[in-house]
Order: structure tokens, then C-alpha cells, then sequence
């Protein structure tokens, strides 16, 4: 992903205005504001293990003296301070935010270091209330610490998504980039696929959401259940969802939904066959095998006409999809086929959706 997407960025809207209005009333371009921050944190003053006291030991007061050195006439002071406060966690975000926004030029610049520091590298629950932190800071308003924290935001948001694409391949989704039109103007749009290869947890689930540009989501296989649908109903800007074979069950659809109103939501049950049919025949001709499906591997041939399975007559494809979904992937189900007049029995083994 090698541009800022421009459109729902993390669901930030972001002052990028390089003018700086304030007390100091100076210019700042975002990559000079940047390249200050990097260089604060990438590079601080080495310290004695001796003057370092543990992040853990220390008092509430000993934290705001700190954030108050962030300001210290002495340089070497104001770099002991910022690696000093690079090893606080959550305890640091209100009072650092307060002096933020109420600071010096050169307490901002620290204090919004400080803070990305924190989304990127903390936990979960840090990283979000640091990132709440620069959201009330960028709110809209003409000051120094709204540029610094909406150009931060920005950044970061670029680099969660292209985070987000990383860890899901490394978790065993797929996704590939294609045009789409949207009101007639061309786009580009990401689709991607949960299926036989995700070894993810459920949380997991969570990164689609910073997969900005996702328009088409397709789950195969059984994997996922109900306890999916809490973060599948966060994907609002989808355009479409497949659910193949999956345990997600009529009312879970039914929460999807109702929560995705303006997406396409094609749900089919069951295991694999592997063939294709046409709805509007007479009867069930299958019209395509494919090869190494499970239809293909039971000795289905194009022409067949099924006319029973598992016991029950068979009249059109629309019946054998029917009779398909209550079987998942790896079950073995009993097929008869109609081939130029000789019923013929097959056993097949149905894949799970890939």
C-alpha cells in the first residue's frame, strides 16, 4: 500500500493545514514536524542507570515534574525528560495532554511524540486512549497542538493500515486490489478473503476494520460463528459479503443485516460440491465439474443429471443446494446420477469452502 488512502482514513477527518496559528505564529510543513518528532524519540540523551529510576516507581508527582521539563530552559534536561517519559504507559496520557494543550511549541512537539509513541507501541487499551488523546487535541480549532496532533493522527493512520494488510496476510487471509466505479468514478478497491488458510483468533477480526479501501469480504469455511458477527457488523463501507459454509446462524445473518444495510449479503450453508448448474432447467443437469472438487474426485461428469441425494428426490439444482447446505465440509453424502439413462450411485466427500 504505498498511498494514504483518500477516502474514510481510519474514520479521522484531519486539519493537514501547514499554517500555524497561535502564540508563536510560525510555519510548519508536516514532513519538518515529523522529522522533529522522530528525532526526539529515535535519539535520546543516553542517561545513567543510576538516575533512571524503574517507570513503575514512580510517584504521580515525579511524572508531571517530568512533563513539566519538557520545557526546561536546558536542552539536556528536556532530553533526559522525553526518554524519561517514553517509559511511562497510560498514566501519562491525561496529564501529558493537559500540558499539551496548554504548553509551549516545544512541549507540544514532545508531548505529541510522546503520545504517537504510545498508540504505536502500547497496549490495547493505552494505544486507544492515546489515540483518543490526539483526537481531542486535533478537534477543530486554530492552535499549534491541533496541527501537531492531526498530522500525527494522519501518519498514523497510514501506518495502521498498512499494518492491518501485513498481519492479515501473516495470518493466512488473501486480498487483491482491483478498479471499481463508485457514482461513476473510478476507484481503487481491495478484496479480500477469510478462508482454509486463517489461522487468526477472533480478535483478530478486529484489523478489517483498518483495511480502509475493503469493498468485498468473503468468509468460507467453518471457522467463523455467531461470536464473528460483532466485528463483521463494523464493516459499513463493505459492498458486498460472501459467508460460505460458515457456522454463523440465521439470526446472526439476520444481525448482519440489519446493521449493513447498503451491502450485499450472499450467505450459502454447507460443504463444497464443486459443480455448476443452471436454475431454470427442468431437472438437475449439472453443467460444469470443476476440477479437484469434491464432485470431480467422486467421478461427476458434466451431463449428469443428480435425481436423488442422501434419499431425497432431487428435481432442479436449486433442491441439491438445499439438500448440500446441511452438510459441512468433510462430510460424506450419497449422490445418485442420472447418465445416459443409468442411475449411477457416488459417494462424495464434500471440501470446505476455500
Amino acid at each position: 500500500m504505498g498511498e494514504c488512502p483518500p477516502r474514510r482514513l481510519a474514520g479521522h477527518t484531519v486539519n493537514t493545514k501547514d499554517v500555524i496559528q497561535g502564540e508563536h505564529s510560525m510555519r510548519w510543513t508536516r514532513a519538518a514536524m515529523l522529522a522533529i518528532m522522530a528525532a526526539i524519540l529515535a535519539a535520546p540523551v543516553p542517561v545513567a542507570a543510576d538516575e533512571q529510576p524503574a517507570a513503575g516507581s514512580r510517584t504521580p508527582e515525579q511524572w508531571r515534574q517530568l512533563i513539566a521539563d519538557l520545557d526546561d530552559e536546558s536542552y539536556l534536561v528536556r532530553e533526559r525528560a522525553s526518554a524519561a517519559l517514553a517509559q511511562g504507559g497510560a498514566e501519562l496520557i491525561e496529564p501529558l495532554t493537559q500540558a499539551v494543550e496548554r504548553g509551549s511549541l516545544e512541549t507540544v512537539v514532545r508531548g505529541v511524540a510522546l503520545l504517537r509513541r504510545l498508540v504505536w507501541e502500547g497496549d490495547r487499551d493505552t494505544a486507544k486512549a492515546a489515540r483518543a488523546a490526539l483526537e481531542r487535541l486535533a478537534e477543530p480549532k486554530v492552535s499549534t497542538a491541533a496541527s501537531h496532533a492531526g498530522t500525527v493522527l494522519y501518519e498514523l493512520a497510514h501506518l495502521k493500515e498498512e499494518r492491518a494488510y501485513r498481519t492479515f496476510e501473516r495470518l493466512g487471509g488473501r486480498y487483491a486490489t482491483g478498479m471499481v466505479f463508485i457514482a461513476g468514478v473510478p476507484s481503487n478497491a481491495v478484496f479480500a478473503v477469510v478462508g482454509k488458510g486463517w489461522r487468526g483468533k477472533l480478535e483478530d477480526l478486529e484489523i478489517l476494520g483498518d483495511m480502509s479501501q475493503l469493498e468485498r469480504l468473503s468468509v468460507y469455511g467453518p471457522r467463523l460463528d455467531d461470536q464473528a458477527v460483532a466485528y463483521l457488523t463494523r464493516l459499513t463501507g463493505l459492498q458486498k459479503l460472501e459467508l460460505y459454509g460458515t457456522k454463523i446462524s440465521d439470526e446472526g445473518i439476520r444481525q448482519l443485516q440489519n446493521a449493513l444495510r447498503s451491502t450485499e449479503i450472499e450467505v450459502r450453508r454447507g460443504g463444497l460440491l464443486g459443480v455448476g448448474g443452471t436454475l431454470t432447467n427442468p431437472n438437475c443437469l449439472i453443467n460444469t465439474v470443476r476440477p479437484g472438487s469434491a464432485a470431480d474426485k467422486a467421478g461427476m461428469q458434466p451431463g449428469d443429471v443428480v435425481v436423488e441425494c442422501e434419499g431425497k428426490p432431487v428435481a432442479n439444482f436449486k433442491e441439491l443446494t438445499e439438500i448440500i447446505a446441511n452438510y459441512p465440509g468433510g462430510d460424506t453424502v450419497r449422490v445418485m446420477v442420472d447418465r445416459s439413462g443409468i442411475k449411477v450411485p457416488l459417494q462424495v466427500t464434500l471440501d470446505e469452502w476455500e
